[in-house]
C-alpha cells in the first residue's frame, strides 16, 4: 500500500517517524517508513539505534553523502508498496489526520500534494526570524491557490506519488547542489501530463535556519539555478517557472541589467545588514537574490 520516505540530513527526526507510524497503525494498511540518513557519520545515527526493533521501519545511513536527488531516488528504489509519500526530515505532524487525508487521495494517475504551514507565532530568537517570515509569506500557500497552477506550485516538502509515475519521473541527479530540484520535478510532471493535486494537509517545517545560514543556503540555491538557466533545454521552462530567472530576463531586455550589476555591490552590505536583522524585508531578499544572479550571469 504505502512506502513513506524521509531523506535526512543533519537532523534528528525520531519523533517525526514515531508520530508517522502511530497515525498509520490506525488505518489498518500495510506501510513501512524508509529512512536514509545523508548525514556524514562513521556510526549509525543514535536515533536508528532506537529503531532497530520497531516495526515497519527500516533505516540506512552512509559516512559519505549523496546528493539531495540522488537520495530521494534511493528510497524510491527501496520501496516496496505501491504509492510514495515523500516527507521532508524537518516536518511537524499538525494533526491527526494527516494520513487519513492521504489515504483517501490515493490514485495511481496523479500526484498530491498537501503543502507547508508554520507555527503562527514568530520564533523567540530573532535570528530565526528571516527564514519564518518568508516560510509564511511565501510558502504556506493554501491549496485553491496553489491548485491554480498546480506544477509550479510543486514543493517535495510533502507529496504523494505513485511509485509507477515516480519511476517515469525520478529525481535529476545531474543537480549536487542544494536548490530547485522540486522546480525540475515539477516541470517534468508537467511534461509528462501527470496530473497534480494539492490539498490542504500540511506539515509544520520546524527546521528553520539561522538568518546567517539561510542566506548561505539562498547563495547556493542561485548558483544552483543558474547553472540549470544555463541548460537550453530547460531555460525557456525555468522562465514560466521561476520568478527570478523571468525577473532577469526582464531585466536584460530593459536594458537596464548593467545599470542594476553595478549599482548592486554598493547596496548588498545594507541589505545584507536588513536580512539579518529584528525587521527584514522580504523585497531586498528578492533584490538580494537578483543581485546574486547578476553578478555572474
Amino acid at each position: 500500500m504505502l512506502s513513506v520516505l524521509i531523506p535526512v540530513y543533519k537532523w534528528n527526526p525520531l519523533e517525526l517517524i514515531l508520530r508517522l507510524r502511530e497515525l498509520l497503525l490506525k488505518e489498518s494498511i500495510d506501510f513501512e517508513i524508509i529512512i536514509s540518513d545523508d548525514t556524514p557519520v562513521t556510526t549509525r545515527p543514535e536515533y536508528q539505534d532506537q529503531l532497530v526493533t520497531v516495526s515497519h521501519i527500516r533505516c540506512f545511513h552512509r559516512n559519505s553523502p549523496l546528493s539531495r536527488s540522488a537520495n530521494r531516488n534511493f528510497l524510491a528504489d527501496r520501496a516496496e508498496y505501491e504509492y510514495l509519500l515523500f516527507i521532508d526530515c524537518d516536518a511537524g505532524i499538525v494533526d491527526d489526520k494527516f494520513i487519513h487525508r492521504y489515504i483517501q487521495q490515493l490514485d495511481k494517475t496523479r500526484v498530491v500534494a498537501g503543502g507547508t504551514k508554520y507555527h503562527e507565532h514568530p520564533p523567540v530568537n530573532q535570528n530565526f526570524y528571516l527564514r519564518w517570515k518568508f516560510g509564511r509569506k511565501r510558502e504556506e500557500i493554501p491549496a485553491d491557490q496553489r491548485n491554480s497552477d498546480p506544477w509550479k506550485s510543486f514543493s517535495t516538502f510533502n507529496f504523494l506519488i505513485p511509485k509507477e509515475v515516480f519511476m517515469s519521473v525520478r529525481f535529476d541527479e545531474s543537480l549536487t547542489e542544494y536548490g530547485h530540484e522540486d522546480t525540475l520535478f515539477g516541470i517534468r510532471l508537467m511534461e509528462l501530463e501527470v496530473p497534480v493535486m494539492h490539498i490542504d494537509n500540511p506539515l509544520f517545517h520546524e527546521g528553520l535556519e539561522e538568518a546567517a545560514v539561510y542566506l548561505d543556503k539562498v547563495r547556493d540555491s542561485v548558483y544552483n539555478l543558474l547553472n540549470i538557466n544555463g541548460n537550453n533545454e530547460v531555460s525557456e521552462k525555468l522562465k514560466g517557472r521561476v520568478k527570478l530567472v523571468a525577473t532577469l530576463a526582464k531585466l536584460k531586455r530593459s536594458g537596464l541589467f548593467p545599470v542594476f550589476r553595478t549599482i548592486f555591490p554598493l547596496l548588498e552590505k545594507r541589505i545584507i545588514s536588513n536580512l539579518l536583522g529584528p525587521n527584514p524585508k522580504l523585497y531586498l531578499l528578492d533584490i538580494y537574490k537578483l543581485g546574486l544572479i547578476s553578478q555572474i550571469a
